[in-house]
């Protein structure tokens, strides 16, 4: 395989796999829901807090598409992309509305009364900042790690739906995470569940959208330091997203943050023998 399709295929996504957000055994929020007592108003919160991302994410791909315009390919999947979200095959209904309509219609969640919290709003700030500024194989990068880092987080986020379901008094889960759930319940906008939604991008809309977007990048992320800048936007993304998520877990349980220590793993060329020195940062 080529230098980029190691980093893209092998490297990256066990890179994600080292990240707490992203794993439904040591996701902060999940780790302190499950075993523990917690009301549903807390848990309320999590998820409103945690539907601002998605609320947010058209916006950083649009700076993406602007920062990266002159890579033709690129700027067309994000547009493409972009489309996705705004509705174009969801019957002009953006993502998430429907997210936001059924999370209310099944569980009275009022998603769109959440309010940014300052941990949420440094969160959302920090990656809009470095969209803006930092070189474009680097912003490559932190796009990259948006969507490929989607499906475990939204399978995180079932997780804590259906907690809260269950806090409701929710005799069932409302999410089950089978791909037979998107294949037979297609239909009209309307009659998207919180279940179907789920599944349909966690078995459609983000898997295109992580695949399309790596097959794109692999025409302009050639060089050594193409590849180290698309890497640390990556990974800064995940450092970030722990954080994040560690704070999220924090406000739940009234205790005080914990600073989370990212290590990133960081390489010259996957083939390569010369690393780059792996400074601790924390966020």
């Amino acid at each position: 395989m080529k230098p980029i399709e190691i980093l893209l295929n092998e490297t990256l996504p066990d890179m994600l796999k080292r990240h707490a957000a992203f794993d439904e055994q040591r996701n902060p929020v999940l780790t302190r829901i499950k075993p523990k007592p917690v009301v549903a108003q807390d848990v309320a919160k999590a998820l409103g807090q945690y539907s601002l991302l998605p609320a947010t994410i058209v916006e950083f791909l649009k700076i993406g598409e602007s920062r990266l315009f002159e890579w033709e390919a690129v700027r067309e999947e994000l547009q493409r992309n972009i489309g996705e979200e705004m509705g174009s095959r969801t019957e002009g209904q953006t993502h998430y509305e429907i997210l936001k309509t059924s999370a209310n219609r099944e569980l009275g969640l009022l998603l769109s009364d959440a309010a940014p919290t300052p941990d949420t709003d440094k969160f959302l700030n920090q990656i809009r900042q470095d969209l803006f500024v930092r070189p474009r194989s680097h912003a490559a990068g932190m796009l990259f790690a948006l969507e490929a880092s989607a499906i475990p987080e939204l399978t995180v986020v079932a997780h804590v739906v259906n907690k809260y379901a269950e806090l409701i008094g929710n005799v069932e889960n409302p999410i089950t995470l089978s791909e037979h759930d998107w294949k037979n319940t297609r239909g009209p906008v309307s009659h998207y569940t919180l279940n179907s939604f789920f599944a349909a991008h966690l078995f459609d809309f983000e898997v295109g959208h992580r695949n399309r977007l790596a097959n794109t990048l692999e025409k302009y992320i050639q060089t050594s330091r193409e590849m180290i800048g698309f890497q640390q936007g990556y990974e800064s993304v995940l450092c970030i997203m722990d954080q994040w998520w560690e704070n999220l877990a924090a406000e739940i349980c009234g205790i005080d943050r914990s600073p989370v220590t990212c290590v990133p793993t960081w390489v010259t060329n996957p083939l390569s023998r010369h690393f780059l020195m792996k400074p601790e940062v924390s966020l």
